[in-house]
């Protein structure tokens, strides 16, 4: 009986959906350890069957009655009549009966959250299919889980898959906070990180990022939000939004895709004792300066937990504690280029030193030239990035041309260069530019984009 009942629920849209309903409560409150449709049992309340983390047990049947009322309802020993139908429920356990009804308006008790009727043994929930839907939109963030779990689920019962345990669900996904290039522990970070708002600010290419990566080596309890990782970024633009941002935090927070208020994110934060670190926040001033506010708004309301915010300088007003990012010494570049590239002897070291001053990007420009061209003697001693940038590009047509990368911020196909500049001098320039300095270009396959924004600013 089981099996024929298993290959009927295929199409049986409302207990389907009260399926789903279930599932989404599973993957967002993180309470139900198992959930399990058509079980084999000696009662009739086998339609679901789900287990709770503190091992509650309940056995569910699911009634498409719509025009079920209260008074069509009675209980007697350990059967349920509804009209006609009769079902045996379950001794010794918590027996739920879900049905799709708007003409039960008068209910005594609670369950999953739900107003029902506790009649005896059972507990009745009168829930349409109407009701469902909303709760499931209540339920989540955004649409993109709930759609990724309702696809999911769906597959499952086409494979005859009706056993579902927690840890079986999709993995959540948050937005990457990937770097391209390895980060080399080598400074000395915070012994500890205290309580409020604590902004760490450091020039262009100074490090911030992968100091953040040395900031969460140390501190393993810590919760990362960049709002920028490589110009090739899919999530670009979106991970500059507000609502992107304490999405992507609840996520981490909560470790659900639950429907969330920034009261209830804060508060769950400050509980966990969570460390903030938030990478990149000058990309929000310079891309996205109308939320800016909402950003510094944040940070006042969440000034009980403990935050870190890397940017460089910003034309706002920073009213909190400023630590500065420093170049790395001549022993922590010596650590750096000796771990990256193993043919650079202790002098070649040295000079990138003397010419560098232990700026972190520069010192791997230069690195990276040396690699190419077994030289550096294109520059002499630099004191900022744009300086590295004026002896590299001396030409001023070169300039011109490559002033082309400013009107797309994110990539452009090789091909494509040619035909929107229309003009065979400047794309050869700009073409033979990447060639001769191609570490200061991100290239996947075909695409082309600049390494760090420096070079357009």
């Amino acid at each position: 009986m089981a099996v024929v009942a298993r290959n009927a629920y295929k199409g049986y849209t409302y207990q389907e959906y009260i399926h789903l309903f279930f599932t989404a409560l599973m993957d967002t409150e993180k309470k139900i350890a198992e959930i399990e449709a058509e079980i084999i049992s000696e009662h009739n309340f086998d339609d679901l069957y789900i287990l709770f983390k503190d091992q509650t047990k309940y056995f569910v049947q699911i009634k498409n009655y719509p025009q079920t009322e209260l008074s069509d309802i009675s209980i007697s020993d350990d059967e349920i009549t509804i009209g006609t139908n009769k079902s045996k429920f379950a001794n010794n356990a918590i027996n739920i009966v879900i049905i799709n009804t708007s003409l039960i308006n008068e209910t005594n008790a609670m369950v999953f959250g739900l107003p029902c009727v506790k009649k005896d043994n059972v507990y009745i929930i009168p829930l349409t299919s109407e009701r469902i839907g909303e709760l499931l939109n209540d339920m989540y963030a955004d649409s993109n889980r709930q759609n990724i779990i309702a696809a999911f689920l769906k597959n499952r019962i086409s494979n005859a898959e009706f056993t579902l345990k927690i840890h079986e669900l999709p993995p959540l996904n948050r937005i990457s906070i990937e770097l391209d290039d390895t980060t080399v522990l080598l400074r000395n970070v915070f012994d500890e990180i205290n309580v409020g708002i604590q902004f760490v600010v450091g020039k262009p290419g100074v490090g911030k990022s992968h100091y953040v990566n040395e900031l969460i080596h140390k501190f393993s309890n810590s919760i990362i939000y960049r709002f920028w990782i490589n110009s090739q970024d899919p999530q670009k633009q979106d991970r500059l939004n507000y609502k992107t941002f304490l999405k992507d935090l609840a996520i981490a927070v909560f470790e659900s895709s639950k429907s969330f208020t920034e009261e209830e994110l804060i508060e769950e934060i400050i509980k966990q004792d969570k460390i903030i670190i938030i990478d990149g926040l000058d990309h929000i001033e310079n891309y996205n300066c109308r939320e800016l506010q909402k950003y510094f708004d944040f940070f006042e309301k969440i000034s009980q937990a403990k935050v870190v915010i890397l940017t460089r300088p910003l034309k706002h007003e920073i009213n909190y504690p400023i630590s500065e990012l420093t170049d790395w010494s001549f022993d922590e570049t010596y650590e750096y280029l000796s771990q990256l590239y193993k043919n650079l002897s202790y002098g070649d070291i040295n000079n990138i030193y003397q010419i560098s001053g232990g700026y972190p990007i520069i010192t791997y420009f230069l690195a990276e030239h040396f690699q190419l061209h077994n030289n550096i003697s294109f520059v002499s001693e630099i004191n900022s990035i744009n300086e590295f940038y004026d002896q590299l590009i001396s030409s001023v047509d070169t300039k011109t041309a490559l002033g082309f990368f400013v009107i797309n911020d994110s990539y452009w196909q090789i091909d494509e260069i040619k035909s929107v500049v229309d003009n065979d001098i400047i794309s050869n320039l700009i073409l033979e530019f990447i060639s001769k300095y191609p570490y200061l270009f991100n290239k996947v396959a075909n695409r082309v984009s600049l390494i760090h924004d420096s070079l357009n600013t």
